[in-house]
């Protein structure tokens, strides 16, 4: 009887696995690099937003929703930033759900020593789409709703007069307590929503039994996956801090760093955060079939 290995040995073991897969078969990880070349192409559109022939779309949107200073230099540096993590939201649920099905379903085939062809993953990851793609934006939803909420509840309590809740002041919870409060409610969400992913590919499951088995799967597991998604999303803590940052880094340096901090996130993001946490949290779902099926 093999020993049981301990809960840590066994995160670092996937971690371990999860950088050894990307070298064996780089497949599993050209998905991550066509949806970082998208933000790329993406960013390039939101940084001449201001400027024609783009003005004369981008123009009564800017107006509407920010307002007419942020089509002017330097304001419109400013936006930059946001208008890429608003749009990665919209990318991620139209073309990341099918590319994150194709690096699973190269995961699949790797984990079991199968020879990937391209034409066979990506029919498959297709059949799936609309089911992935209902799921990315249920958990885009979560996110946003949960932000918005969050966002309304300080400001009608303030607003009503509280000087405090708990133990700080509106100066912390407009500023760095709602950062650090969606940074844990991200790792969340991210974590019980997960496994749907593979439970849809490799499970064979339905839209809604796959969200389940994936609540149940996590909860059965919950510490693993937490270190499987939250220690690799702690990478992104630099690039909120930066962006958080923004008109300081703007007045102490050049309006145009938003640019290279964007770049940085779209790098962060989805070149290293994405690719460990959707593989390993495959691996690991893998590993535990497998197991439930030698028993």
């Amino acid at each position: 009887m093999p020993e049981k290995k301990s809960i840590f040995s066994l995160i670092f073991e996937t971690f371990s696995e999860t950088k050894e897969s990307f070298f064996k078969n780089p497949k599993i990880y050209a998905p991550f690099l066509v949806f970082a070349g998208i933000e790329a192409i993406a960013l390039i559109f939101i940084y001449f937003y201001p400027r024609m022939p783009l003005h004369v779309i981008t123009a009564p949107f800017i107006r509407t929703f920010f307002g007419e200073i942020y089509l002017h230099y330097p304001a419109n540096f400013i936006l930059i930033p946001k208008l890429s993590a608003n749009l990665r939201m919209v990318l991620s649920t139209v073309a990341g759900a099918l590319l994150t099905a194709i690096a699973i379903n190269y995961t699949a085939d790797y984990f079991h020593n199968k020879t990937s062809k391209f034409k066979s993953v990506f029919a498959h990851s297709a059949k799936n789409y609309v089911s992935l793609f209902l799921l990315a934006t249920l958990i885009v939803i979560i996110f946003v709703l949960f932000g918005n909420l969050l966002e309304y509840f300080l400001k009608f309590y303030f607003r009503n007069g509280y000087r405090k809740l708990l133990f700080a002041g509106p100066r912390y919870w407009f500023g760095p307590i709602p950062i650090v409060i969606n940074f844990f409610m991200a790792v969340l969400i991210q974590s019980f929503f997960v496994y749907a992913f593979p439970f849809i590919l490799i499970g064979k499951e339905k839209f809604l039994p796959a969200i389940m088995k994936s609540f149940v799967f996590c909860a059965k597991r919950f510490f693993p996956t937490v270190m499987l998604v939250g220690l690799p999303m702690m990478l992104l803590i630099p690039v909120v801090v930066l962006n958080y940052q923004t008109s300081l880094l703007m007045n102490k340096f050049f309006p145009e760093i938003t640019v290279l901090l964007t770049i940085f996130a779209i790098i962060v993001n989805s070149l290293i955060v994405d690719p460990v946490v959707t593989i390993a949290t495959t691996l690991f779902y893998l590993k535990n079939k497998e197991q439930n099926t030698q028993k």
